[in-house]
């Protein structure tokens, strides 16, 4: 059928187009990563003061990594005291933003493709500082040793929280946040993929014609 054939033909047009966009837009995303991510060190340093005023001295950001400058005291292997220092790699949380892009060019072309990409960094900002901040909030709970996490507070059922938010936002979060904001930004696109083509309505039959009126004929006496 059209239909069936119509919908084929999207799809393989949207794949082409995302495997074309997809290895320019990583490269771009690697080279100038300490720009794209430059607002993620204040938002994760504002939300994790607000969770924890105590905790932190400072965050910046490093040739791709996100430093943690944290107020704990912790013993080198030397023998040594100083304050906890911890590096994320922002590239293991922000892949979904040049898959995100190609995903948008491959369904709408450069109909309004400057504006949809910035609703989409905008919108995939909030995910990576859950993401930054309970790995952070993992490692003070979990990896730093017992007298860390007595120093910061944090409980028994605070720690399965912080487990199961650092959870979320590493295996679930950046591949769901894609679907949910391409299919915010691509509405058309997302219902002419998903929608099933509506098999053609059979031809109602002709209706029969009327029988035919037959003349009685008078039988001879």
């Amino acid at each position: 059928m059209k239909s069936n054939s119509k919908q084929r033909n999207f799809l393989s047009q949207l794949l082409l187009r995302l495997f074309l966009a997809l290895p320019p837009l990583y490269a771009l995303w690697f080279m100038g990563a300490e720009i794209w991510f430059a607002p993620v060190s204040p938002l994760t340093q504002g939300a994790l003061s607000l969770a924890m005023p105590q905790s932190l001295e400072a965050i910046s950001l490093q040739d791709r990594q996100l430093l943690f400058d944290t107020r704990y005291p912790v013993q080198t292997a030397s023998g040594q005291w100083g304050h906890a220092t911890m590096a994320l790699d922002l590239l293991m949380y922000t892949f979904n933003l040049p898959l995100l892009i190609a995903m948008i060019w491959a369904s709408r072309g450069l109909s309004g493709l400057a504006k949809a990409t910035m609703l989409a960094y905008l919108a995939l900002l909030p995910t990576w500082v859950w993401s930054a901040s309970f790995w952070y909030l993992k490692t003070i709970a979990l990896d730093l040793g017992a007298q860390v996490r007595e120093r910061s507070g944090i409980g028994p059922v605070a720690t399965e929280l912080v487990g199961l938010g650092y959870q979320f936002g590493t295996l679930i979060l950046p591949s769901l946040a894609v679907v949910l904001i391409w299919a915010w930004l691509c509405p058309a696109q997302l219902r002419r993929l998903f929608t099933v083509p509506m098999q053609q309505r059979a031809k109602p039959a002709p209706q029969a014609g009327k029988p035919a009126r037959t003349r009685r004929r008078n039988g001879s006496s």
